[in-house]
């Protein structure tokens, strides 16, 4: 217990790599005690921890094992961030997975929103990964719809804790593209300010959540008509990111900045180029598709990037 909390700890102060040494250890001693729940536990931390620092493949290999886990033990947390996780994976050769993955996880939602096995803020966390699966697969319509499922179950919290902060992001990111997308409405834009509120919240007490926070609390801004503030925002997300060694936050605070520049602007050519290098390096193949998309190079397939931002 006290290394899984000392892991915890590292995980909220951006250590990563010490963090995950951490859990995977103690998902060696959890396994050789027979201690299911902190295996699980351990496995999905492991796995968020290497997805913060870029190793995309690790955290996949991570979800897998901690999929077996569930399945085995018959697990139903573990069963949903498992495939939480499995339905966003943008490795190449997880792509004709995700679908799949999704409607798994969708139907575990299902079954354990009609019972009280699982905690409000664990289904939540599954709503959201389903609503960034929806966007990663263009079904913006559906994304909303899980949006919506992960918002009523954050109500009671205003404010996520560190395993649930993922659910809170992928929702204001679906409200957020939703508004540029289709212009301001009252349901959306109030859930977009309130996610944020929350994520802002989050980072005041957990340093690991300042680059989350910043990057969509900057994209508010922009929808609110404050692009200099969004502009340095992102850049200071960005600054922080790098030295945080949280390389898809990088990218995708660059990625933000550089579509919501003008596009005569000297520096957007810079920050998108940057943004593709990273997504490249990663393997993040839909973060990548949709900054080609803004960049001009190829139809974006499956994108996250918003509509009105591509022209």
């Amino acid at each position: 217990y006290i290394l899984f909390a000392l892991a915890i700890y590292r995980i909220s102060i951006a250590d990563w790599d010490t963090a995950g040494v951490d859990m995977l250890e103690v998902s060696h001693r959890a396994e050789r005690s027979g201690d299911v729940r902190r295996m699980g536990e351990s496995l999905h931390g492991l796995a968020r921890v290497r997805e913060r620092a870029g190793k995309i493949g690790e955290s996949a290999d991570a979800f897998e094992r901690l999929l077996l886990v569930a399945t085995k033990h018959d697990n139903p947390r573990a069963r949903i961030e498992a495939l939480s996780g499995l339905a966003t994976v943008q490795l190449t050769h997880y792509r004709d997975l995700r679908e799949e993955r999704l409607k798994e996880l969708l139907a575990a939602l299902a079954e354990f929103d009609k019972s009280d096995r699982m905690p409000a803020l664990a289904r939540m966390v599954g709503w959201g990964r389903a609503a960034l699966a929806f966007r990663q697969l263009g079904r913006m319509e559906e994304a909303l719809a899980a949006a919506d499922e992960a918002y009523v179950r954050t109500v009671r919290s205003g404010m996520p804790e560190i395993t649930e902060v993922d659910g809170f992001a992928n929702a204001a990111d679906v409200y957020l593209n939703r508004w540029q997308d289709h212009g301001p409405d009252a349901h959306v834009c109030e859930r977009a300010v309130e996610l944020c509120r929350s994520l802002r919240r989050y980072a005041g007490k957990y340093r690991n959540g300042r680059p989350l926070s910043m990057r969509r609390n900057a994209y508010l801004l922009w929808l609110q008509g404050k692009p200099e503030k969004a502009y340095r925002l992102w850049q200071e997300c960005a600054a922080l990111a790098e030295a945080m060694g949280m390389p898809h936050e990088l990218a995708m605070s660059l990625y933000e900045l550089g579509r919501h520049l003008p596009e005569a602007h000297p520096a957007r050519a810079g920050h998108l180029k940057r943004a593709l290098g990273l997504t490249r390096q990663m393997g993040a193949r839909i973060d990548e598709a949709s900054i080609k998309a803004v960049m001009g190079l190829t139809a974006s397939s499956g994108g996250l990037v918003s509509k009105r931002a591509q022209g």
